[in-house]
């Protein structure tokens, strides 16, 4: 999983969540948003400390690339290492992201190196990634929840385990 978000104590929770539903440390990759939150070393040492990887990917650099160059290429180079050593693996990599690790091109299908897998938690995100062309078709409709009935089929006759009732 690469998390990208500000280091606040809601993003060490949702991490250690993760941990503890079954990811290993070693398969979690935190960036911080490189703004000045309040415990960001803190975050930042008990990200280490629990064995994930973790750096910043700043906003500033997401939005001005050309003045960020030498950051940018330290960080995506930690970030092509760590997909590239997942995928090795046959692991999937999950991205929740707060608005610019997608928008460098990760969710693209003609990208070097893509991610599995995609959350991105801002509007502000989503509009980034569709202003960069980077996530294939970001008007592309999700498939139907589990529960519902899929588009095209009768609510009459649904499949096993999807009722027909509106929710």
């Amino acid at each position: 999983m690469l998390f990208r978000d500000h280091y606040l104590e809601h993003s060490t929770g949702f991490v250690l969540v993760m941990e503890r539903a079954g990811l290993p440390a070693e398969w979690i990759f935190a960036l911080d948003k490189g703004d000045r939150t309040w415990n960001r070393d803190r975050v930042h040492a008990t990200f280490l400390a629990r064995g994930y990887r973790s750096d910043v990917l700043d906003n500033s650099a997401v939005n001005d690339p050309a003045d960020h160059l030498d950051d940018l290429a330290r960080v995506s180079e930690k970030i092509d290492a760590f997909l590239d050593a997942a995928h090795a693996a046959g692991r999937g990599v999950l991205v929740v992201d707060d608005g610019g690790l997608l928008a460098r091109g990760y969710g693209a299908t003609t990208a070097p190196r893509t991610v599995d897998a995609a959350l991105e938690l801002t509007v502000s995100g989503i509009k980034r990634i569709a202003a960069a062309g980077a996530a294939g078709d970001p008007g592309a409709e999700p498939g139907p929840l589990p529960g519902q009935v899929p588009p095209g089929l009768p609510r009459e006759n649904p499949p096993v385990g999807v009722t027909g009732r509106a929710p």
